[in-house]
């Protein structure tokens, strides 16, 4: 039964990120961390900053502008992402990192 829980969350990995986490793909809590910043990642770094925040936990009106700077209401751009990245960054305790310190955390930023 285990193994079926790992692939699964395997495959969710995959469905999200365009490639399947296999042995390269460290389960740990920088792991997640890249996945954070991988699901960012076609955001400019100010605006991935920007909704990181959010994720975080400042507050953000549903009807308010979408932190990433579009124009659209934060409702129908990124609530969804950043809602599901709120419970990832909750589940491994990435709140405590700033945009910048998550990415040097992910192996990301130099």
């Amino acid at each position: 039964m285990l193994d079926v829980v790992c692939f699964l969350e395997q495959q969710l990995i995959y469905e999200r990120i365009g490639r399947f986490p296999g042995p390269q793909w460290p389960h740990k809590r920088d792991a997640y961390a890249l996945y954070v910043v991988e699901r960012l990642g076609d955001q400019s770094l100010d605006a991935a900053g920007r909704l990181w925040e959010v994720v975080r936990g400042a507050q953000q009106s549903r009807n308010a502008p979408c932190p990433c700077g579009c124009g659209l209401k934060y409702k129908k751009c990124h609530l969804t992402l950043a809602t599901e990245l709120a419970r990832v960054a909750a589940r491994y305790e990435l709140g405590g990192f700033d945009y910048e310190g998550l990415r040097r955390y992910a192996g990301v930023a130099a």
